[in-house]
């Protein structure tokens, strides 16, 4: 069943509900029934909501290094420019903390000069001697050991020879050639040791010089940075505006001490504009559907509670608020202040328009849920229910329901279709009426006696 039939069945169950039959029936002037006229004008839907006026941008200016605060330049709602003065820490720690880099860095300048001399040294003799002491004498031992070597290969040739003659013993000749592969294995193992000393002295000493560089190298970076670091201290002490703007908080006097330790202490609270502000409104869940940006919006603030500041909906933001089981959303307002009327932190009473319609007809709210007696009622019983079915098959624009007018005071039904829904009045977007038409509203009360 369409939600129109349960729309048209609520009303005239709550009409019931609520009728008050201690009043006069249609027995009495006019039927007994109280009228109001069809209008022509404007409607709107409005959702209200309140919200806190901040300045567009906001910046709140601290100090990243702790000290005594020597000055300050600036008080509340003075107008800064960029990059002006407005505050000083007395410099004298972080001078003195300066000075001591600069003498680490000049120590690192030394050592690293130290250290590339002594690279460059090792790489240059190696490159024109290529030897010292220790691989002079591994190449004589193995000059030595390769003579040796020669004398024993002639003495086993010579050995071979006269063994053919008869001259020596075979025994003789294998001590010979004994004595020549001795001497082979010995020449090996001097050439052997004659590298490895060569490999010691240009490698491994040429490594070293680099290693020994290279941490002097790393340690001058750090030394510089740590200057770098000292001049930025120094710098922070000068605290300066980081936009343009007025001052409208100022929590720091001369001769305080600020401590930058773990959080950064709050000097200054900038305005950047406050010509262009902003409100931070919550919205309802249930209303949430029905903003958009760019919707205008009215608010007045309990400062000049007869005048309406005009704004637009600038953001709708989708992280949700649930305080209470209450779910609301933030919605960004944004506003003019060109007489600087407003100010940041006041409450703003808002009205957000999420429709508008122009020049429509429109009924007094009250004669969309009246209902007469119960005998009225059974008098239109067929034409109600034939409304209440059309109402679930119908497929025109607007919501239907039911005015009643006076007719030989008597009521009479008359099936309408409504737009939009304002506080007093309810749009008609069927032509069944027209400006100036009566409709009964309510009943004239019965005077108690």
């Amino acid at each position: 069943m369409k939600k129109s039939y349960w729309i048209v069945l609520a009303v005239v169950i709550i009409g019931l509900f609520f009728t008050p039959w201690d009043y006069y029936n249609a027995d009495s002037q006019n039927g007994g029934f109280k009228t109001a006229t069809i209008e022509r004008g404007d409607m709107e839907m409005v959702i209200s909501s309140s919200g806190t006026l901040n300045a567009l941008n906001t910046v709140e200016v601290g100090t990243q290094v702790s000290g005594e605060v020597e000055k300050v330049f600036v008080d509340f709602n003075d107008k800064v420019k960029k990059g002006q003065i407005i505050a000083k820490i007395d410099t004298r720690n972080l001078e003195s903390a300066m000075q001591q880099v600069r003498a680490m860095v000049l120590q690192a300048e030394i050592n690293y000069e130290q250290a590339k001399r002594a690279c460059d040294s090792a790489k240059k003799y190696n490159a024109e001697n290529g030897k010292n002491v220790s691989i002079v004498e591994a190449e004589a031992v193995v000059e030595q050991v390769r003579t040796q070597m020669e004398l024993a290969q002639r003495n086993y040739e010579r050995s071979k020879k006269l063994i053919e003659k008869g001259g020596i013993a075979k025994v003789e000749l294998e001590a010979r050639e004994a004595e020549y592969e001795s001497m082979i294995a010995n020449h090996t193992a001097a050439k052997a040791s004659l590298n490895r000393t060569k490999a010691n002295i240009t490698l491994v000493d040429i490594q070293k010089s680099e290693d020994d560089l290279k941490i002097a190298e790393t340690n001058l970076l750090v030394a510089k940075a740590d200057l770098n670091s000292a001049k930025t201290n120094l710098n922070y002490a000068i605290i300066r505006a980081p936009i343009d703007g007025m001052v409208i908080s100022r929590n720091v006097e001369a001769g305080q001490t600020v401590a930058a330790s773990f959080t950064t202490p709050v000097l200054f609270v900038i305005a950047n504009d406050l010509k262009k502000m902003e409100i931070e409104a919550n919205v309802d869940e249930a209303d949430i559907g029905a903003v958009k940006l760019g919707q205008p919006v009215s608010f007045t603030v309990d400062a000049f509670v007869d005048e309406k500041f005009a704004g637009e909906v600038k953001q709708i933001r989708l992280q949700p608020h649930v305080i209470a089981n209450v779910v609301t959303y933030t919605v960004i307002i944004s506003t003019e202040n060109e007489a600087l009327k407003l100010m940041p932190g006041m409450t703003a009473n808002i009205e957000i328009t999420t429709e508008k319609h122009n020049d429509v007809l429109k009924a007094p709210v009250a004669a969309i849920g009246f209902l007469p007696s119960e005998k009225h009622l059974e008098a239109w019983k067929g034409f109600l229910a034939n409304a209440v079915h059309s109402a679930t098959v119908s497929q025109d624009n607007g919501r239907p329901g039911i005015i009643w007018k006076v007719e030989d005071n008597k009521p009479v039904p008359v099936r309408v279709k409504t737009g939009l829904n304002g506080m007093n009045f309810t749009e008609l977007v069927s032509d069944n009426f027209s400006e100036g038409d009566e409709v009964i509203v309510g009943l004239i009360q019965k005077e108690r006696k």
